[in-house]
């Protein structure tokens, strides 16, 4: 990640927009997360890792290439569908263009859930002082969760003048309920169990 995306975001131009902003927000939460996670998947080396751990790696680095991918995914969907607008064109590629604008959408919220639950196994993992950060990276996440809900219901309008599945609407609503009650669980298991920390515990 680097400044470039937030300069192009600044600009006085129509993309990068909301939803690709959200997917960033989500990306600088699993930077975060992937730090903590590898400060104790790095304390663990002398022992044995768990099936657990690995596969948790592994998808802790796809869940973040695949939420780059998706930024740069919603960036493209604007001036695509402006493209087609003027062109006054009802053919299937503007048919596709309108379902991205929501299937987009509904993917970045489907990552960010997936975040949370990475973030729900290693709160019951970590040391106590990481889990103020893994807080962070929770809130980032669901930020990004609400933020992209309503980039996918502002498209609604043009789905339902092009006749595409009702089951959008429904499906963005599933997915909003779905990520809060993960950010829900996750704030239950990041939540501090004792006051005072020793220095020993701090790992950072």
């Amino acid at each position: 990640m680097s400044d470039f995306f937030l300069a192009e975001l600044a600009k006085p131009q129509p993309d990068p927009g909301g939803g690709a902003a959200a997917a960033h927000g989500a990306l600088i939460a699993l930077a975060l997360l992937k730090k903590i996670f590898m400060l104790e998947y790095t304390r663990i080396q002398t022992k044995t890792h768990s099936e657990n751990w690995e596969n948790k790696k592994i998808e802790l680095d796809s869940l973040g290439e695949r939420m780059e991918s998706l930024r740069e995914e919603d960036r493209k969907i604007y001036p695509r569908l402006t493209q087609f607008r003027k062109s006054e064109s009802n053919g299937e590629k503007f048919l596709k263009i309108v379902e991205d604008s929501i299937t987009v959408p509904l993917q970045i919220m489907k990552g960010a859930i997936e975040g949370l639950a990475i973030i729900i196994w290693l709160g019951g993992h970590c040391k106590e002082i990481l889990k103020a950060d893994l807080r962070v990276s929770a809130e980032l996440l669901e930020a990004a969760l609400r933020g992209t809900y309503h980039i996918g219901r502002a498209n609604l309008p043009l789905s339902r003048k092009l006749a595409l599945p009702v089951i959008f609407e429904q499906e963005l609503q599933n997915k909003l309920q779905e990520g809060q009650k993960a950010f829900q669980q996750a704030i239950t298991v990041l939540h501090p169990t004792r006051e005072t920390i020793s220095d020993d515990s701090y790992c950072r």
